[in-house]
């Protein structure tokens, strides 16, 4: 068994010099002690040649929550990483297996902290605040440091308190092959909608999140379950229990399209499906804005008459969204704000049918500022009501997991505009 260094700060960290007998309980002070135990910590993080792989958790209010894999290498004082997404920050761009060179330092605050503590467009990437996300993704980049091995350490971060793990790589590992891996079985294993199954059972519809998590609700138990990705399949963040069995590591199965539990003593099985395009639409809750730049011909000339009649205000349009809503007795809402005001329309969606990818979108209501600007410009009324007058055939960027949805008119293809979430 490899002998584990457990960090014993607490001890060092509340003694007082006040406290003294004739005799010393340790030949060193606590001073020393500290930096002799964060030392050998480092000396530990420098001592693989072949780097670590990270695996790393957001918080679960994040839209990316979930686990993500970071390559790290440390070298005095520096640590190189490489992410295995693809990063775009201030003018670069950084692919998987690309890498970014910066500082760390061990040091001791809440218990003994690995901080990257000099900016990194990868390891700062959840933690980075802008405009629109002034949390960031609800990342960190310190970590409170656990228990420690020679090839394996647990950490959580000082933030949100979500696990991070560092694992000692050997010499056959490739980062960019990796991370091609990954990426590969992600892009696998995304589907809008999955049917879990439990000793052959169909126990539960899942829902993936826009991030990496499952929710999913058996009787009146809500299970949301964070996942990494891995070479072979997923694993949970913690086991997962449902009707006594334990569940965390699934193998993907490309043949029957299934993440298959791999634990002992468990039948657990999560099958991937399609939904209509109309129906994944409809039944979304995410927020799809409305984009600007690209649309038909048809589309623009009333968008063009809506921002017109904004600037007669003296205002500009900052964003249009379609939500899921009954805040205007409908079940969905455009949302824009013109200026200092949000205006909200209430819209039903009807899908076509007999059809799996054609939708109507009807305004029936509005808010105070909706109606006032729909009763006093004609640039308002033309563009609320051109999504219903006609059905839109939808199409998909990705039919398994859409970020672009395209809508074009049937009876008008010259009216076709695009949804972004």
């Amino acid at each position: 068994m490899k002998k584990l260094y457990y960090l014993l700060l607490l001890s060092v960290l509340f003694s007082t010099s006040c406290l003294k007998d004739d005799d010393d309980i340790f030949d060193e002070s606590s001073a020393a002690r500290l930096t002799k135990a964060l030392q050998e910590y480092q000396n530990i993080l420098e001592s693989a040649p072949n780097g670590w792989l990270m695996t790393y958790y957001t918080d679960e209010a994040s839209s990316y929550a979930g686990g993500y894999n970071y390559y790290l290498s440390f070298k005095n004082g520096t640590v190189k990483a490489a992410f295995e997404q693809k990063v775009e920050y201030d003018g670069a761009t950084y692919n998987p297996g690309d890498t970014y060179t910066s500082d760390y330092e061990l040091h001791a605050t809440q218990g003994p902290v690995l901080s990257f503590n000099t900016f990194s467009p990868l390891l700062h990437y959840f933690a980075t605040p802008s405009s629109s996300l002034p949390s960031g993704f609800y990342g960190d980049y310190e970590f409170i440091v656990l228990n420690v091995s020679s090839d394996f350490i647990e950490m959580k971060s000082v933030k949100k308190g979500t696990k991070a793990t560092l694992k000692r790589l050997d010499s056959s590992f490739n980062c960019e092959s990796y991370f091609s891996e990954i990426s590969a079985m992600e892009e696998n294993t995304r589907y809008p909608k999955y049917e879990t199954f439990l000793d052959g059972e169909l126990i539960a519809s899942a829902k993936g999140g826009y991030g990496r998590y499952f929710t999913f609700t058996i009787g009146t138990t809500v299970y949301k379950a964070p996942f990494v990705v891995t070479t072979e399949g997923i694993k949970f963040y913690s086991p997962v229990t449902i009707n006594g069995q334990t569940i965390q590591n699934l193998r993907w199965d490309a043949l029957s399209e299934s993440l298959i539990c791999t634990d002992a003593g468990t039948d657990f099985v999560i099958k991937c499906t399609l939904v209509p395009l109309n129906v994944l639409f409809y039944s979304s809750t995410d927020t799809w804005k409305f984009d600007t730049v690209n649309m038909g011909a048809g589309m623009k000339n009333r968008y063009d008459g809506l921002v017109a009649a904004s600037a007669n205000e003296g205002e500009i349009i900052s964003y249009i969204n379609f939500v899921k809503s009954s805040a205007l007795n409908t079940t969905h809402a455009l949302e824009l704000k013109t200026g200092n005001y949000v205006c909200k329309y209430g819209y039903n969606y009807v899908l076509t049918p007999d059809t799996d990818d054609e939708i109507t979108l009807s305004v029936f209501n509005f808010d105070g500022n909706g109606q006032w600007y729909y009763q006093n410009y004609a640039g308002y009324q033309n563009f609320v009501h051109v999504f219903g007058a006609q059905a839109y055939k939808i199409t998909a960027d990705d039919i398994k997991a859409p970020s672009v949805l395209t809508f074009t008119g049937v009876v008008n293809p010259g009216y076709w505009f695009q949804l972004k979430r």
